[in-house]
């Protein structure tokens, strides 16, 4: 039962529109998504709603996720950036 309401309620294409919706309801001009594990899917419908973003993979080697920062390309530009990864 719980794992049919996993497979309907977390299944990608119910859960992208939310995400994008959610995006543009917020009208940020930062943003951070956790757990990102489709950066390159999402990365050119953020530059198409004028959202600049970038990601980093988790550092663990069995982790396809990561986090991405998305910024508001009116409002500011990226000129640089490094990782830090804590341990």
């Amino acid at each position: 039962m719980v794992e049919e309401y996993d497979a309907k309620g977390f299944a990608w294409a119910v859960l992208e529109p939310k995400i994008m919706e959610t995006l543009l309801s917020l009208d940020a001009d930062l943003c951070s998504l956790a757990e990102l594990d489709r950066h390159d899917e999402f990365a050119p419908k953020f530059e198409a709603v004028s959202y600049g973003s970038i990601w980093f993979k988790r550092p663990r080697q069995a982790s396809l996720d990561g986090c991405s920062i998305l910024y508001c390309k009116s409002k500011m530009d990226l000129i640089w950036f490094t990782w830090y990864c804590v341990d």
